[in-house]
Order: C-alpha cells, then structure tokens, then sequence
C-alpha cells in the first residue's frame, strides 16, 4: 500500500487516493493537472493513457465533492475512492516496464 499515515479526515482521504492517481497516470503518459480541475483532468487523462475512463472519472466525481461538500466525506465513499485508486494504480503498473514498476515503488516506499 502506498498510503503514509492517516488522513485527518475522510474528505482527505478521498483528497490522497486522487493525489495518487494523478502520479499514477503521470507514469503512463498524461500530462500533469496543473491548473486543471480534476473532472477536466479525468477527461485529460483518460484519454491520453489507455486507462479505463470510466474509474478515473468517477474518482474525480468523488474528489469534487469531497472538496466542496460541506461535511467530510463518509466512510463508504472513502472506500469507493480507494478501491478505484488501487484499480488505477494497477492497471499502470501493468502497463509500464519493470525498471519503471520498480521506480515507482521506490518512491512510494520513500514518501
């Protein structure tokens, strides 16, 4: 698992897995988000990488309102946004050579 420490909320939860996906996606091609919100980097993303649109979309969906809502996000949703951010993260990582696979492991392992 590539996550480091706990999030003080859930909405911060929801803030890290899209953080992860961004590198993730970084990895296999897609630009970086700057200055993109993440529904216009979802669109971005997916269809400069080859990774299934439809996860990164729907992590982006979760991460606005995440942001925006004015409670944090519950546990169910936290847990939504994990599991399409592994998904994610292993479809890259699938994608990508070894020497690649193992760098990024390295610089997850290191923070």
């Amino acid at each position: 698992t590539r996550r480091r420490g706990a999030p003080a909320s859930g909405s911060q939860a929801v803030e890290r897995a899209w953080i992860e996906v961004c590198r993730d996606l970084r990895l296999v091609g897609a630009p970086a988000p700057r200055g993109t919100t993440p529904l216009e980097y979802a669109a971005l993303a997916a269809g400069s990488t080859g990774v299934e649109p439809d996860s990164i979309h729907e992590l982006a969906r979760l991460v606005t309102l995440a942001t925006y809502a004015p409670t944090p996000a519950d546990d169910l949703t936290v847990g939504r946004s994990r599991m399409l951010a592994d998904q994610v993260h292993r479809t890259c990582l699938a994608t990508v050579s070894p020497w690649t696979r193992l760098q990024s492991r390295v610089r997850d392992a290191l923070g």
